[in-house]
Formats: C-alpha cells, sequence, structure tokens
C-alpha cells in the first residue's frame, strides 16, 4: 500500500514539472501561422465560351453573346478568393474563406440587355458544396440596364480534419435571351440549354489545396 502511495506521488510530482493537468496540456511557446491561398480562375472553364452562339428567329442573325455584342457581350470569368489558414503548432486550427463571382455585359446600342440575369458563386471543398454567396440577379426592363451583378460569400471553418482539403469556387450564370432570339442545340462549353432561349452556364477557379499539418 505504501509503495503504491509513493508511486502516485512520483506521478503527480512529474505532472507538475512538466506542466500537465487534468484538462490537457501546456501550450507554453506554441507558434501560430497563417497561410493565404489565392483561388483564381481556371482559364479552361471559359475557354469554349467564344463558340456559342445566338440566333435571332426573324432575321437569322448570329451572334456569340461571350464575346462581342449585340446581347451583351457577356463575360462572367470573374472568379476569385482567397483562404486563410490557421496553424498551431504546424497543425492546421481554422480556416476562413472569402469568394466572390459576377458577370458584365458589354452594350453598345438599345436592346441589347439579356432578358434576366442570375449569379451565385459557391464554395466546394474536395468536391462538396460547403457554402454559397448571395443569389444576385436583375430582371430586364423592370432593371435597366440589366448588364452586371456579382455574388459574394464567406466561409468560416474549425477544426482541422474538416477543413483540410481542396478549396474550389463555382459560378453559375443563368441567361435567358430576350424575345425574338434563341440557343441553337448542341452548345459547347460549360454551358446546358435549359430552353430554347435560356441557358446556363458555370466557370470555376484553380483548385487551393489546404494541408491538414504545415
Amino acid at each position: 500500500m505504501r509503495n503504491t502511495v509513493r508511486r502516485a506521488l512520483a506521478v503527480m510530482g512529474a505532472c507538475l514539472l512538466l506542466g500537465i493537468s487534468g484538462t490537457g496540456i501546456a501550450h507554453a511557446g506554441s507558434q501560430q501561422t497563417v497561410v493565404t491561398y489565392e483561388l483564381k480562375l481556371d482559364k479552361s472553364s471559359v475557354a469554349q465560351l467564344s463558340q456559342i452562339k445566338a440566333v435571332n428567329a426573324k432575321t437569322g442573325q448570329v451572334a456569340a453573346p461571350f464575346t462581342t455584342p449585340p446581347l451583351g457581350g457577356c463575360d462572367f470569368s470573374q472568379v476569385s478568393g482567397n483562404v486563410s489558414a490557421l496553424y498551431q503548432d504546424h497543425a492546421l486550427v481554422t480556416t476562413e474563406a472569402s469568394y466572390s463571382s459576377s458577370v458584365i455585359c458589354t452594350t453598345t446600342a438599345p436592346g441589347q440587355n439579356m432578358d434576366y440575369l442570375s449569379d451565385i458563386a459557391k464554395l466546394f471543398v474536395d468536391s462538396e458544396e460547403r457554402a454559397e454567396g448571395n443569389l444576385a440577379q436583375c430582371d430586364y426592363p423592370a432593371v435597366d440596364p440589366c448588364t452586371a451583378i456579382g455574388s459574394v460569400g464567406y466561409y468560416p471553418c474549425a477544426g482541422d480534419l474538416n477543413c483540410s482539403g481542396a478549396y474550389q469556387i463555382y459560378h453559375y450564370v443563368d441567361l435567358p435571351l430576350p424575345e425574338g432570339w434563341y440557343w441553337p442545340t448542341p452548345v459547347s462549353g460549360n454551358c446546358v440549354i435549359l430552353d430554347p432561349r435560356e441557358i446556363q452556364c458555370y466557370a470555376y477557379s484553380e483548385r487551393a489545396v489546404v494541408p491538414p499539418l504545415n
């Protein structure tokens, strides 16, 4: 019995010397590091947009809405963001991701607005959606000109296993044509035709890999 008590006292003394308590280990002198990762457009995601055409049903006029007017010369290659990762003693503790997207249409004459525009930016980690920004939209002619909208998002995360991974922004745009125009099939690029006048396209950023250990 006395030997058991002596051993227990010895262990308690060693714990006091090492700074160990019943609730964890003291972090005296721990090191914190912040690493920022940039998210920028993956140009391959918009490489084929210039090939997409719209057709005027009455005149047969063909336009390339993503490169030049008429119909706006709409550019939705604006995808950007960053991820700030906090490491403590080389282990990932938290991340904060800020991200945004926009679509901007350039017109040269009246009547070149899209009928409607919508834009939403979404954040993915390891191909799983984690967050989304605000849904931005405008409806012509209620909003005139309906030529520029943008989506902004913010995503905080805590925990090394939950927050590490490949971060990527996806940016979705709906583009309904004005009356009298239609999208012929098939379309190229990252687009799908929802109906003859409406198309939905997306662009995305390059991936930024945030490791669990720094």
